[in-house]
Parts: C-alpha cells; structure tokens; sequence
C-alpha cells in the first residue's frame, strides 16, 4: 500500500513537471548596444528583442548599474542619463517578467557607449564676454558650469580674474493641472539626472539622436554684427555669418515646433525667417548668446517629476561700457517659459535656482532686499579667503540676482551641513515643489529668525534685514555661521493655459567697494541695483524697428560738446520731438527736430557718462544711446 502511494505521488510529480515544462517557461531577456553622448539622456527599448513563450505580455520587473550614470525604469524601457564629463564604456542589468507565469529571466546587459558629443565653441556652450563679466551659456538649460568637462568654469568678475561669484544657476518650475496632478521640472546639477533639453518642443514621435545633435547649440551674435548685416545683405558677394544664417526665427511644423522661435524683424512680413531678404535677429545689449531647451525630450530623471511641455527661451546678454561702472560689471537675461502643451496649470511657481560662491565659497551670507526685488549674497567676513587662487582677499565684492519685470514673490535657501534633514537640497518633485512655495521640504513653513527653521512666524522671505545697518533679521543677528550658499527666487503662484508665456528679465548685478569692507561693497551694490532698475525700464526692449529708424543717425557718438542728429531722410514737414535722459532717467532736455535742416544739441553742459536721447515722430517712439566723453 506504501508502495503504491509513493509511486502515485512520483507519477503526479512527473506529470506536473512534464506540463511545466511543456507550458511554462521563463521569459528571455537579450542583451543590448547602445550610444548615448555625455549631455543626454537615452531611452532604451529593451522589450523590442526579448520575447516570452507563447507570446504572454513581459515587463521590465528589475534594473541596476549605471556606475557613471543614472537610470530610471518603466515597464517598457530603461532611461539612462550619463555622468556629464564621463565618456567611455558603462552597463546596466535588468530582468523582464512574464505577466501570465510570474517567470523571470536571467540577467541581461545593456552594454552603454559614451560619446563626448559636441561640445564645442559655439556649438553646445559659448561665452557671455562683451564686457567685464565672462560667462558660460550652456544650450541645455543650467548655466556658468562647465559641468566638470574642465573647459572653463562659473561667473566671473572681473573677465580673465580666475574669480567668480556665482558657481551656477538653474531653472525650477511647477504646477498642478487640471486633474490637480503635479508636474515640474528642476535641475541643480545635472549630476543625480536631467529635466531640461536642448532644443523646441516638437512631437513625442519626432525627437531623434540627429535633432539631438542639431539643436546642441546656443547662439551668439554682436550688435556690431548684425548692424553689418542690415547695411550689406544686399551688396554682390555677400556672405552672413553663421549665427545669423542659422539664427532659430522658425521651427519646423512638420515635426510639431512651433512656427516662430527666436525674434527677428521680418523685412516683408511672410512670417519666415530670411536674412538673404534682409531679415535679421532681434538682440538685446551689444552682445547676446540665444538658448532653447524644453522639459518634454526624455523622461526627469532629476526630480521625478511629470513633463510640463514647456519651451524655455533664454538670451542673455550685457552691454560694452568699458568705462561705465555699472553696465560693465553687469549681466541681463530675458527668459520666456511657454507653455506649448494641451494643459492648462494652476499654482505654477517659477524660480532660479542660485548657488552662489563668493570667491571663496566658505564664507558667505545671504540677505534679500523685498523692494529691490533682488537675492544678494556678500560676504561674511571682512576678507574674502586666506590668501588662495580664486579668492577675492580684502575688500569683497557682493553679487545680486534681481528681478526686474517681475516681482520677487518669495526668496528661501537650502543648506547640506550641519542642519535638520528637512533644511537640505530636495530630491523629489514633491519636496522640490514644497521649496517652491516656501516651504520646507517637511511642509512647514519658512519662519522668522535664526536659520529660518522651526519658528513661529510664517515668512516667504528669508533674511531681508539690513547687515550694513544690522536692522532686521541677518544672518549675523541670528549668528549663522559663514559658509556655503545657495538660493532660490521665486516668482508665483501663476496660472499657465496653453500657449501662454512667462516672461522674466532679471539681471545680475556686481559691487566691489575697494575702499570699504565687505558691508560697503553690500551698500554699493543697492545703490547699483536701483539704477539697473531705472536703466531696464528706461532704456531697453526689443522693439521691431521700422525701416525708417535707420535714418536717424547720431554722431560723433561718443562725443564730447556738440552731438550732431541726421534726420534727413524723413518726409519734409515731419514733427519729430527729442528728450535727452540720464541713466536715472531723468529728463535733461527736450526740443523739436527739423528734417530739412542741421541739428545740434549741445551735449558740452552734461557729465561724462551714458545718456538717451528718445525720438517721437507722432506714430513711433525711438531710443539711442549716446556716451559724453
């Protein structure tokens, strides 16, 4: 009887090993080849060559590795953003399941090919250097880093100094939409992932590695440049440079871009960009360097976050006042956020992320100044460093971040040492949001005094007090200690429907008190902010010109006594009225032009310094710059 019972159970074991095998086996996962370049981040479709028997639906169930990277993993692929500054050979492991057996594969490789891709002067960065600042523009979104690649490095003050007061700076933006679902983007590094990539939004199905390359690319045009341009496009022979035959006036439709992108003045109005008809970029400043990136090309593998859809266009640029004091020493950028997706965005939070070093970055405080709309970082101490390369040694500067289109609607800082956990760098979308709101990465809220930690008082501005006078809360009064620095601007809550565009104009202002300590150079550098202030609304803006405008002609420009205005080309009869302003802009004087005869304002009575002179011609309104020598 024991006999026939165990071989009825050898039978039944047979028999269910027999069908196992017969009809459940373990999916097959292949291994995979891929290339990706330093700055980018690959999808790779690793389901495309694994099968499963009987053809039962598979998922990626498991994946490790990436030792010079990072990777996220969905059902369907794994996304890899290399280390930027790696090149060379990495791996990844994964497993697939079969959904119907619960079977799972062996281990499979994916063998990763890092390529330097083309980062390369004026291709993938170039530099902001017109002036007494030299600055790397980088096409992918976070700016002044070289990344690591050991090219050159930072925001420097003063151009060729070895110094700098800004070691970076990013982009933060996020919202609910209509389903009240979060969704943002973010970068501080690059280094855990990436949200933001070069080029337009286009159509999910229409990035490719090709469009990747093309639109690696920032641009960057002179004044100068483009005034040669306009006077010579029409002479035989001919030739534009490159950056403005291959200015981004429009986008390709066909693939889903938009259909305008950079500014340009189009000469006939076909709405296509054409420098061989005339059409030339719209710049700001005597120098500008144009970037485009969106948040929609690959998966955030930085924050986590869902994909906004946004196109951010960025020119930075500065003005060549070699002996003006305050346009040398100062960087303007003109950044518009477009929302080129279906959704519609409530509680939207813009911000730039700021990680300031001072020289040496171990020794420096950060304050705000609510009127002046500006985050400020000076130092801590009355001497910059102990004597090393890169630092500022006696009489340091101070560095501000200054809205100027916009308000400030919070200012809040992290910190990594020597604080409560929920005091550090966000890693999620949700505690990177929560930064956003000024809030801490717990949810509570910013409070007043000490390290702004814990308190009672709800703040959306941390240290706005005066260290020169020691009013207020400072971060001396609170008895911080000197250190690291980084901040967070912050302009919302906003709401975004689509094609809707948020436009910031900050600016970045420098003061160097060389007969004062660290708090003189802070007072000087506030009395700097408000004329930027007055300068920005006075005197810039791209306006699209009227063909007529380049009739009007000003010389010498500088001068010293006389400044001679041609206007001869306009119709005879025309009333064209003038005012001459300061940087302040004050109005110094005025009078009425005549086409049909010599005129003359007599500039000999003015200061040495920068002036506009305004022209209303009863339908239009120009400016000019002039300089008295």
């Amino acid at each position: 009887m024991k006999t026939n019972f165990t071989l009825l159970l050898s039978l039944i074991f047979l028999a269910v090993m027999y069908g196992y095998s017969q009809e459940d086996k373990a999916p097959v996962a292949v291994n995979d080849y891929v290339e990706v370049m330093t700055f980018d981040t690959i999808e790779i479709k690793v389901l495309e060559n694994d099968y499963s028997y009987e053809n039962h639906p598979i998922v990626v169930s498991f994946a490790t590795g990436g030792t010079h990277g990072t990777i996220v993993k969905t059902d369907t692929s794994i996304f890899y953003s290399a280390s930027l500054g790696f090149q060379g050979l990495d791996s990844v492991f994964y497993r697939i399941r079969d959904l119907e057996n619960n079977l799972v594969s062996d281990l499979a490789r994916v063998y990763i090919t890092v390529n330097s891709g083309s980062f390369v002067i004026g291709e993938g960065f170039d530099f902001l250097d017109v002036n007494q600042v030299r600055c790397r523009v980088n096409s992918f979104g976070l700016q002044f880093w070289d990344l690591g690649n050991g090219t050159d490095v930072n925001y420097e003050v003063p151009a060729g100094s070895g110094k700098y007061t800004i070691f970076s700076e990013a982009l933060w933006i996020g919202g609910l939409d209509e389903n009240d679902a979060l969704c943002l983007a973010a970068e501080r590094y690059r280094q855990s992932g990436t949200d933001f990539f070069p080029g337009p939004i286009m159509d999910s199905l229409a990035y490719n590695p090709v469009l990747d390359s093309v639109w690696n690319k920032v641009w960057k045009l002179s004044s100068d440049e483009i005034a040669f341009h306009r006077q010579h496009w029409q002479d035989e022979g001919y030739q534009a440079i490159k950056n403005i035959i291959q200015w981004p006036g429009n986008g390709d439709v066909n693939l889903g871009q938009a259909a305008q992108l950079a500014p340009y003045y189009d000469w006939n109005g076909n709405g296509i960009y054409d420098p061989l008809a005339g059409d030339f970029p719209l710049i700001r400043g005597d120098q500008t360097v144009f970037t485009i990136v969106n948040d929609a090309r690959y998966l955030h593998t930085e924050t986590g976050g869902r994909k906004l859809g946004v196109e951010i266009q960025t020119a930075y640029y500065a003005y060549d006042e070699p002996n003006d004091s305050l346009l040398k020493y100062t960087t303007f950028a003109d950044q518009r956020i477009i929302n080129r997706s279906p959704h519609t965005y409530h509680d939207v939070y813009a911000a730039n992320f700021v990680d300031f070093d001072l020289g040496y970055y171990g020794n420096d405080y950060l304050c705000c100044d609510t009127l002046l709309h500006s985050a400020i970082v000076y130092n801590g101490t009355e001497e910059d460093g102990n004597g090393g390369t890169g630092e500022y040694g006696a009489h340091p500067p101070a560095q501000s971040f200054t809205c100027l289109n916009y308000t400030m609607d919070a200012f809040v800082y992290s910190l990594n040492y020597g604080v409560p956990q929920p005091m550090t760098d966000p890693y999620s979308d949700t505690e990177y949001y929560s930064y956003l709101q000024a809030l801490w990465k717990d949810s509570t809220p910013f409070t007043y005094g000490g390290n702004g930690y814990g308190g009672e008082q709800a703040v959306k501005f941390v240290f706005p007090g005066d260290p020169v006078t020691g009013e207020g809360w400072t971060e001396a009064n609170a008895e911080n200690v000197p250190g690291d620095r980084r901040g967070l601007v912050v302009s919302g809550p906003h709401n975004l429907n689509p094609g809707d565009t948020l436009h910031l104009g900050y600016a970045l202002v420098f003061a160097r008190d060389f007969e004062g300590d660290n708090l003189s150079s802070l007072a000087l550098l506030k009395n700097r902010i408000q004329q930027v202030h007055t300068f920005y609304q006075n005197a810039l803006g791209i306006e699209k010109p009227d063909p007529t405008i380049k009739t009007v002609n000003l010389y010498p420009n500088p001068c010293t006594n006389d400044l001679f205005i041609d206007i001869s080309q306009f119709p005879a009869g025309t009333k064209i009225d003038f005012a001459v302003f300061d940087i302040l802009g004050k109005q110094l004087m005025h009078g009425r032009l005549n086409p049909k005869s010599e005129n003359v304002v007599d500039f000999s009575k003015l200061n040495p310094g920068i002036y506009f002179v305004r022209f209303v011609d009863g339908k239009n309104t120009y400016t000019k710059k002039v300089i008295r020598e």
